[in-house]
């Protein structure tokens, strides 16, 4: 690492407002933002053949890099979607596409006594597995997603209030 002098304020630490631009004589003075009013800056010099894996001698060590505060991100209270598995919900995707394909799109939406329905269709798929059968005989997609489809569509009805008993 070499410590150099800021190229936006030439060193100084200050930069005068305006004086940059074309006839302007400046109007204040203000501390650079980019060296923080030090005046210098820090360069990492990198060599290319410590890039190369043979020469891990030459690597960049950890502790020659500057220390930056950590970014800051108030997540609190916020949906983790890290936590949902995305190969299951890709199957159970598979899944609405083919019922897309042939009923056209969110035509589930629809359907009279949904609820009831998607809970017998479900039940069906469930059951289906647990008796061994793995993949729908029509669509080729797994039991399994189906059901959580299904599921999802009740779900879904419950919360846009559509449930019909």
């Amino acid at each position: 690492m070499k410590e150099v002098d800021c190229e936006h304020c030439k060193g100084t630490g200050s930069i005068v407002q305006g004086a940059g631009e074309e006839g302007a004589l400046g109007c204040c003075v203000t501390s650079c933002q980019w060296c923080d009013g030090t005046g210098k800056v820090t360069h990492l010099e990198l060599n290319i053949e410590a890039l190369d894996p043979k020469v891990v001698s030459k690597a960049i060590k950890e502790s020659d890099i500057p220390n930056i505060e950590q970014g800051k991100k108030f997540d609190g209270g916020k949906l983790r979607w890290a936590l949902l598995p995305i190969k299951p919900v890709q199957e159970i995707i598979k899944v609405l596409m083919f019922g897309a394909s042939k009923y056209g799109p969110n035509n589930w939406q629809n359907l009279d006594n949904g609820k009831e329905r998607y809970y017998e269709a479900a039940q069906r798929h469930m059951t289906a597995y647990w008796e061994g059968e793995k993949l729908d005989e029509e669509s080729g997609k797994s039991h399994l997603a189906h059901a959580g489809c299904c599921i999802l569509f009740m779900l879904w009805l419950e919360l846009k209030d559509k449930v019909t008993k």
